[in-house]
């Protein structure tokens, strides 16, 4: 399947979603954001960096790390801080 295809069915999906969920109507649901959601959840999941650095293709873990909400540039309560927020008030925790 070329990425058009994939793109094409994709959307028609998304489409078919958005009839009994509304507010998916508004998303922009490309293959990329689709990719770096399962990265996310992936790390959020199993905190392992390095494991979805390597699954996304990544040349370079640091290109991980800035995309991710628990990287230096996105973190929550400021760059570097290394607090991340607790599930209920949306923000991220450091594992173990």
């Amino acid at each position: 399947m070329t990425r058009v295809g994939f793109t094409h069915v994709l959307r028609k999906y998304v489409d078919i979603a958005a009839q009994t969920c509304p507010t998916l109507g508004g998303k922009h649901v490309t293959p990329h954001v689709l990719r770096h959601t399962c990265g996310d959840d992936d790390l959020a999941s199993t905190g392992e960096l390095r494991k979805v650095s390597l699954w996304l293709g990544h040349a370079d873990m640091q290109t991980t790390e800035i995309l991710s909400p628990r990287g230096s540039h996105g973190q929550a309560g400021g760059a570097g801080s290394g607090d991340a927020p607790s599930p209920a008030s949306g923000a991220l925790h450091r594992p173990g």
